[in-house]
């Protein structure tokens, strides 16, 4: 009976240990593909402040998600310093305008309704 317990354990093991392997998605390294900041959530999310634009790429497991009808708030902390900006879906991202890119230091809050479920993702320049 003590091998036949055994036995199970081992393969139930085994089993467990392939699927967290290194081809399990959330091992991977993850880089942004656009050149901004990255933050992983329940969904992977880009965010890019540049020349005035402000550009926010959500992906699922590295599918674009579908942003119709999502909202999103972008909220910026420089110091004492808020700044505040309404996202609007463009497409494969969410899209902006925001004076100039963030000085080092600086924190980005991104909060965000996608598909009826809320979420929150946070940045640091």
């Amino acid at each position: 009976m003590k091998r036949v317990f055994l036995a199970v354990l081992l393969l139930v093991g085994v089993q467990m240990s392939v699927m967290a392997g290194p081809g399990h998605d959330h091992g991977k390294d993850h880089k942004p593909m656009h050149g901004g900041l990255f933050h992983q959530a329940a969904h992977d999310y880009e965010l890019v402040i540049k020349d005035g634009e402000v550009r926010l790429y959500v992906t699922d497991h590295g599918n674009v998600v579908n942003l119709a009808g999502a909202s999103a708030k972008l909220t910026v902390l420089e110091g004492s310093q808020k700044s505040e900006v309404q996202l609007k879906p463009a497409g494969a991202y969410f899209s902006g305008q925001f004076a100039k890119t963030p000085a080092k230091g600086a924190r980005a809050v991104v909060q965000l309704k996608i598909g009826g479920e809320s979420s929150t993702a946070r940045f640091k320049y």
